[in-house]
Formats: structure tokens, sequence, C-alpha cells
């Protein structure tokens, strides 16, 4: 069989044997719990590197050149307009008009739902801009695709949709697809499948299952009064009369496809956007809610430019977070593996999307927060570091109250008292939930 790339993998502090991989054009998946280096991998075989302190990688022979989807969709996206960006690259190729006019024409018609050509892509969210870069990869001349966890704000529906496009042109352009991700249900998607550890490479023999332990959560005294709201973006209307009604709750998840609106209407309850018209009154213990944190899905937009010492002396400087409780904040960072005198001194774009997704959910749940609104914690986490995080917000919900918006329906079921799936428009009481993830 004739193979398009091949490299040898060595992992020199475990004393492992040098290992030789080979890949022909097709999809293949690299699973792997976050930060054991799929990112370091797949830059390393596109030349920018040669892997990290636990490997390395050597002898890369490959038939064409590499092409990188990003973990974060917003590295890749340049264009004011989506028409402009799908358009972007077959104007670079010098491609005609009428050619450049049917590709921008079969580029829409790949996302589920109709949008429009003039929106500006920072009103898409993650899901959105996801499917914006996997479309636009597919004009690429590039013979090797590398996908850095760039499928996980996907719902399971938009994933299967658009891994069934990848798959069917990988094999009639003669692609070779490479997809790292942290998400065990992914390994089903194709039988060419890789898992990386800290200490080897090796293909996979038994997949493991996502299992949650029941859990009873403490009681709850979140009330949530939604009347007759509306909102768009521009001409894009996102909620019209919208309405629902919460009580005595103390997790409520919030579910959905993507490009429903989870997003908004996160911002929404966190005051962070205001509804072009309709009510929304949110109360605890029958007072209004005062102090709401929101935990942004690209979280490094808290930060900024500020290192992450100086992020937290902001917060206390604004009385957000007390400084009598730092001791505990860093040792239970270090229940995540993260040591902050590690990490005090660095920026967002020094620190892996993993850890810098952990490290800010740890800082607002030790704020003074009553309430804090989630929006899709956990992109990008393993099967090991979502149990410990299911766990750890558990505990933090002694004190706080959450919302929790994502499409991580397994998730977000294991640990809400309340749910509401924003497609089917239902709502759903329970306590004590186990659930299988597969």
């Amino acid at each position: 069989m004739r193979t398009d790339l091949t490299f040898k993998i060595n992992f020199p502090k475990f004393k492992s044997e040098i290992k030789t991989f080979s890949f022909n054009y097709g999809l293949h998946i690299i699973f792997g719990e976050g930060g054991v280096g799929k990112t370091s991998l797949l830059r390393s075989l596109a030349g920018e590197g040669i892997g990290n302190e636990n490997f390395m990688v050597t002898e890369i022979r490959s038939s064409g050149d590499f092409y990188i989807v990003s973990q974060n969709p917003d590295d890749q996206i340049f264009c004011r307009t989506l028409q402009g960006e799908i358009s972007f690259t077959p104007e670079c190729y010098g491609m005609e008009p009428a050619e450049i006019a049917q590709v921008i024409k079969k580029g829409f018609e790949l996302f589920p739902y109709k949008l429009n050509s003039e929106l500006n892509p920072s009103y898409l969210s993650g899901g959105e801009k996801e499917m914006l870069n996997l479309i636009t990869t597919m004009q690429i001349d590039a013979k090797i695709i590398l996908i850095d966890d760039g499928l996980s704000f996907l719902s399971d529906k938009n994933k299967t949709k658009f891994l069934d496009i990848l798959s069917k042109w990988s094999k009639k352009k003669k692609k070779i697809i490479l997809w790292a991700t942290s998400e065990i249900r992914d390994v089903k998607f194709s039988k060419n499948r890789l898992r990386l550890e800290l200490f080897k490479l090796s293909y996979f023999k038994q997949i493991p299952k996502l299992n949650y332990k029941s859990m009873t959560p403490s009681s709850g005294y979140l009330n949530l009064d939604c009347e007759n709201i509306s909102f768009n973006y521009n001409k894009n209307i996102i909620l019209n009369n919208f309405c629902l009604k919460i009580t005595h709750c103390r997790s409520l998840g919030v579910t959905g496809e993507n490009g429903i609106g989870k997003t908004t209407i996160a911002k929404l309850f966190s005051k962070i956007l205001k509804p072009k018209s309709g009510m929304l009154n949110i109360t605890i213990n029958g007072y209004e809610v005062s102090s709401i944190g929101y935990f942004d899905q690209f979280p490094e937009k808290l930060i900024q430019y500020r290192t992450i010492d100086e992020l937290l002396k902001t917060m206390i400087n604004n009385k957000i977070f007390d400084p009598k409780i730092f001791s505990v904040f860093t040792k239970r960072l270090f229940r995540f593996q993260i040591i902050w005198d590690h990490i005090k001194n660095k920026r967002a774009k020094d620190i892996s999307w993993v850890t810098l997704r952990l490290l800010i959910l740890v800082i607002m749940t030790h704020c003074n927060y009553e309430l804090l609104v989630l929006d899709e914690p956990t992109f990008g986490l393993g099967m090991e570091q979502r149990i410990i995080l299911r766990s750890y917000l558990n505990e933090s919900m002694v004190s706080k109250h959450l919302i929790i918006v994502s499409h991580d329906y397994n998730f977000v079921n294991s640990i809400c008292d309340q749910t509401f799936n924003m497609n089917s428009m239902l709502m759903n009481n329970k306590n004590n939930v186990e659930t299988d993830g597969f």
C-alpha cells in the first residue's frame, strides 16, 4: 500500500523504542487528553519544531505540503464578511469570477442553515466559525491536512455531517487528514485511530468509555423568568419572543445545535447583552442577582494582553477576588496539574488552550460571583479532565449557582438538576443522574 506520510517518534525520558508511523490518504484520528502534546505533534509534522519535553519527531517524509486547522477558530478568519472569507482562497489562486461565484455558492450550501453572506464572522458562534474554517480548508491545495481539535465546538449532528464531507473529500482528492481530538467519542469516526499519551503513541486496541458517577447537587434557589425576549445582530434574528421560566434550580443546563442561539442566551443571562424587547428577571433566594460571572467560549478575551498575575491583581483591586483565599485557590489549581508559579507571568498566547480554560474556570469559582454562566466549559478537555471538572464544579455549587451552556449533552445532563434544549424547547427536571458517554 502506498504511504504519503511517514515519521518516527521517540520518548527519550521514558527510554522507549523509536517507532515509525505511516499514513495514506483518508481520515486518521489521534486521541489524547488535553496537555499530552497533540498540538506539538501536529506542528512538528508541519516543520514547526521537533516535539516537546516528552517526545521527538524525526525523519518526516511526505508527498506534499501541510496545512494546519488551528484549535482556535479565530486564528484562520481574516475577512470582514462570510462571503469574503469563502472567496479569499480562490481569489488568491487567480480563479475566474464565474468559478469563484460557484465556490461561494457551494460553500454556503455546506452550512446546515442559511447565513447572511454579508455577516461579519465575529458574530458567529464557535461552532459556526469551525464550520467556516473547514469549508475554506477544502479549498487548499495542501496534500496533508492537520486538524488541531478543530471540531470541538460542533454538535454531534454537525460533527458527523462535516466528517462525512471531509472523509469523502480526502478520498476523492487523495488527501491525508490527521485529526487530533480530546473527545473520546470522536474515535468512532474512523478505523484509523491512535492514542497519544505522555509516554507513547500507539494504535487503539480497546476504546474506553466515559462514565459519570451519580451525584446529588445542593438545593437550588435560582429563579429565571424570560418573557417574550427578542434579540438580533443587525438583520440576523437570533431570538423572537423567547419565553422560559425556571424555579428552584442549582445548575441550569442549556443545550442545542450550533447557531441556535446558545451563546446569545449565555450573554443575555450574564447581562453582557440586553434584549431588544421583552423582560428578563434572574433572582436567587428572591433577590435580584447583582454579581454574575461569564466564562467566554474564548477565555483569552478576559486576559487580553495581560499576564495571568496581572489579571488576578486587577480582580483583587476590583474587589472581585479575595486575596485571603489565594492559598486555597493555588491548591485547587494543582488539582488540574496547574502550578501557579509556572504560569503566573505568562500571557494567554503562551499557555495551552486547555490550561487556560481550566485556569480561568478555577479563578472564576473563587470570585465573588453569585451566579456563573459557563459557555462551552468542556471544550478541548479529555476524558479524565471532564470527570475532574465535573467533580470540581459540583463542589463549587455548595456556594455558587451555575448556568452551563454547551452542546456536550452528556456532561450537562450529568451535572445540572434542570436542563433546557433550545432545539426542542423542552425542559427536563431531574435529580441524581448517571450517564454513559456513548
